[in-house]
């Protein structure tokens, strides 16, 4: 039996552990938390999302039941079902080399890449 893409091991920011791998038409499925949960975003989402802030510096709003404005937190909640992911699909950002973490007075930020 194929298992599929292999999956990738990564902690966010603050150390937590999650993998992610991508799948059929370059979707991101992210797996996380202890049962484990499962989410996907689907390639067009994240083309989109790459779009919208390119070379943009914005907060991550990791803040799972209230992100703050502007963050990519917001941006995740207003168009995927389900808890906020930001703090996952900012590492996978930054390991895919999408975007750099930063720090802000207001708390963790990405920048964007051109």
């Amino acid at each position: 039996m194929v298992e599929g893409p292999a999956w990738v091991r990564l902690r966010t920011y603050n150390g937590i552990p999650f993998q992610y791998r991508r799948i059929e038409n370059e979707d991101c499925q992210i797996e996380y938390g202890s049962l484990p949960f499962r989410a996907t975003i689907a390639q067009d989402v994240f083309q989109k999302m790459l779009q919208h802030f390119k070379g943009k510096t914005l907060l991550l709003g990791a803040v799972f039941d209230d992100p703050p404005p502007h963050s990519l937190g917001e941006w995740l909640v207003e168009r995927l079902p389900g808890p906020n992911l930001a703090i996952y699909v900012g590492t996978i950002l930054v390991h895919e080399e999408f975007a750099d973490w930063g720090k802000e007075k207001e708390g963790i930020c990405l920048h964007f890449k051109r």
